[in-house]
């Protein structure tokens, strides 16, 4: 019963706001996308203060993070800046990890075969919490865009789908990812991605802000 009046409490609400009455309700454009998740986007947001997309998805967690990664095998590598010089750390020096650089696996060789710069590339990772350090992201809001409403969107053959399939269908044939799995993933966060595109536009659209 607390849960009935509730959620009537929410679409009470969400009947005061244009986003909702005159775009996000629209079953067939945004099916999947129900009342409480619709909810839970319009309170974590704040749509006056992100004024681009890219905010949009920071705060949500779904901003692509860069790393520095070996050139050789791609695999992630730490980074300590000291005196304002950069020193690079390769896991396989510690630990039993495979990789051109290095000759021999398993042996701590850190001071005989430093990485240097040109054995270091750019890459970009999916948020992920780090220990020691304060969340950049609202954790609850990306729990339920990745873990809710992600599978509702794909369950429901929502028309966004097709944004899940051509991504994965792209990073398949590219030969990318460690498995269906990852790309499953990958996929779905740049679904969820487009979503916030289209409500970020219309949002700031309905409020009078600038797109």
């Amino acid at each position: 019963t607390a849960e009935k009046a509730a959620l009537k409490d929410i679409e009470d609400h969400l009947d005061t706001m244009p986003i909702w009455t005159q775009i996000v309700s629209d079953r067939e454009r945004f099916r999947g996308l129900g009342p409480t998740m619709a909810a839970v986007i319009f309170a974590e947001c704040d749509i006056a203060r992100q004024d681009t997309v890219s905010k949009m998805w920071s705060f949500a967690g779904l901003r692509p993070m860069p790393f520095k990664r070996c050139a050789a095998c791609g695999v992630e590598i730490a980074v300590e800046e000291v005196d304002g010089i950069l020193h690079y750390t390769h896991p396989a020096l510690k630990a039993k990890a495979a990789c051109g650089l290095y000759g021999q696996i398993g042996v701590d060789r850190s001071k005989e075969t430093p990485l240097l710069d040109e054995n270091v590339t750019e890459g970009h990772k999916a948020a992920r919490p780090v220990r020691g350090q304060k969340l950049a992201y609202n954790a609850f809001l990306r729990t339920k865009l990745i873990g809710v409403l992600g599978p509702c969107l794909l369950k429901a053959n929502s028309p966004w789908r097709k944004f899940y399939d051509d991504y994965k269908a792209r990073k398949l044939a590219a030969g990318w990812g460690q498995s269906d799995g990852h790309r499953h993933n990958a996929a779905v966060r740049y679904m969820i991605k487009m979503l916030l595109v289209e409500i970020h536009r219309e949002w700031r659209t309905i409020e009078g802000l600038p797109v």
